[in-house]
């Protein structure tokens, strides 16, 4: 379950007892990344902690774009909060992670298509979208 989640489900009993008991210990212990699935769509984070921005702060990612129905449960009209870095819910994909040196890590979503709804109203599988997320992680140990 994922600890930040900019999507319909944001304020889940499980997203907020994670913000509470787990978030410090991540903070503590200097995590640099989480990655989460169980919302069906993609979103990544800055540093973040206690909803704000901090570089210390960790790096969540919801991976859940391998998931079942992507694009009928979000509403992605609302503007993302501060600490949103990507988010999508129309695209399959899954993710890499490289870790390049101690201090830097190579996140890179990989798109596999994504789902429309035909006009018999059945879904139909489609191509690659244009959707595009990668970024450095830097290792809080060395910052």
């Amino acid at each position: 379950c994922p600890a930040y989640n900019t999507f319909l489900e944001r304020h889940d009993y499980q997203t907020l007892v994670i913000q509470e008991f787990i978030e410090p210990l991540f903070y503590q212990y200097q995590v640099n990344i989480y990655i989460a699935g169980h919302i069906h769509a993609y979103m990544r984070t800055h540093p973040v902690y206690d909803k704000q921005l901090d570089p210390r702060g960790t790096v969540h990612i919801i991976a859940g774009t391998g998931g079942y129905h992507l694009n009928r449960k979000y509403n992605l009209e609302d503007p993302p909060e501060d600490w949103v870095a990507a988010r999508s819910n129309s695209t399959y994909g899954y993710g890499t992670l490289t870790l390049v040196n101690k201090t830097h890590a190579q996140w890179k979503i990989i798109n596999t298509g994504y789902e429309e709804i035909g006009p018999d109203g059945k879904e139909i599988s489609c191509p690659v979208t244009n959707f595009h997320d990668e970024d450095f992680i830097i290792n809080q140990f060395y910052l």
